[in-house]
């Protein structure tokens, strides 16, 4: 079976398997996470996604095509160009725990990630940095907070938003006794 990756131009918050690492990282709170994969399905006689136990759909069947799947916590959409499957699984629901998704083909092949949910970072997040209000604790995707710099260190205050990836956009920066 030959791998072809699907490649984000620009921002993209579509997690490709297989992942570097098998592991991504997203923001508590995240709706919408989407999970991509492009397959060979030469010799494959169907594929599909699992997750959690919970729930497990083939997108592909040798002898049907694709197959398309619309359900309450999750979408599938499934392309198939002459043997090559492109498959994107969708979790419509805020996730709050971590997860570990399958692209699972019989025979072969099989590709997983392990996605780690976690906070913004709301303790240190740099020198000088002080974090004067924050929206909701935790503080997970869409949580905002207000960022400034302490005595001796420069910069402006941002309100910021946690991202999907989990890190601060825009992100706060102070220097010590520089000007930004």
């Amino acid at each position: 079976l030959i791998l072809v990756v699907v490649v984000c131009k620009g921002k993209c918050d579509v997690i490709n398997l297989p992942a570097p690492g098998n592991t991504a990282t997203r923001a508590l709170g995240t709706s919408n996470l989407k999970i991509s994969t492009t397959i060979s399905t030469t010799g494959a006689s169907s594929c599909g996604w699992r997750y959690g136990g919970e729930f497990d759909v083939s997108a592909f069947y040798s002898f049907v095509g694709c197959r398309n799947y619309t359900g309450v916590n999750e979408t599938i959409t499934c392309v198939n160009n002459a043997g090559t499957v492109t498959s994107q699984l969708t979790l419509l629901q805020p996730q709050h725990k971590d997860l570990n998704i399958n692209m699972q083909c019989s025979p072969s092949p099989i590709y997983s990630v392990n996605i780690v949910l976690k906070s913004c970072p709301t303790g240190v997040i740099s020198p000088g940095m002080i974090l004067s209000k924050q929206s909701t604790s935790p503080c997970g995707y869409g949580c905002t907070a207000r960022f400034s710099c302490a005595a001796g260190y420069t910069g402006n205050t941002v309100d910021a938003t946690c991202n999907k990836q989990a890190t601060w956009s825009p992100a706060p920066n102070c220097l010590l006794g520089e000007s930004i």
